[in-house]
């Protein structure tokens, strides 16, 4: 195993081929650091470039997935009816009925599980809030 190579923020933001105030939004945007820093001297932060790197190709990798949701005509829409489609195929099969919950009550759940992930991919994508309730939801949401 290959020993972890740790500089102050000055030479890792060289290493990395970018300057220190990058570095430092990267850190704020939760790069890994190696040791927080500091006031005072000797007490500068230290960085791991070999894990920043790691970091910073993870992010891209989430971004482009993120991109390719949206460039390729995947809406956050398409993904939560099918989380609907889902949700009320396990309902109508009864495997949402657990420790003796009344069947209306796990529609109900259905329908609030349903509400919670297509808000979360909705913010996660930066769209609009959920305004359209698919028609499965909306049937549970009757019971």
């Amino acid at each position: 195993m290959a020993a972890r190579r740790v500089l102050p923020l000055a030479e890792a933001a060289k290493v990395l081929g970018t300057s220190v105030p990058t570095l430092h939004r990267w850190i704020a945007s939760g790069a890994p650091v190696a040791r927080a820093g500091r006031r005072g001297r000797g007490h500068a932060a230290l960085v791991d470039p070999d894990a920043v790197a790691a970091w910073r190709r993870a992010q891209a990798a989430h971004d482009g997935a993120t991109a390719a949701l949206v460039a390729h005509g995947t809406r956050a829409e398409t993904v939560s009816d099918a989380v609907a489609e889902r949700l009320f195929e396990l309902w109508q099969r009864r495997e949402l009925e657990v420790f003796g919950v009344p069947r209306h009550q796990t529609a109900k759940l259905a329908g609030f599980v349903w509400h919670q992930v297509a808000v979360a991919l909705h913010a996660h994508l930066g769209l609009d809030p959920v305004d359209v309730v698919p028609p499965k939801i909306a049937q549970l949401r009757e019971f």
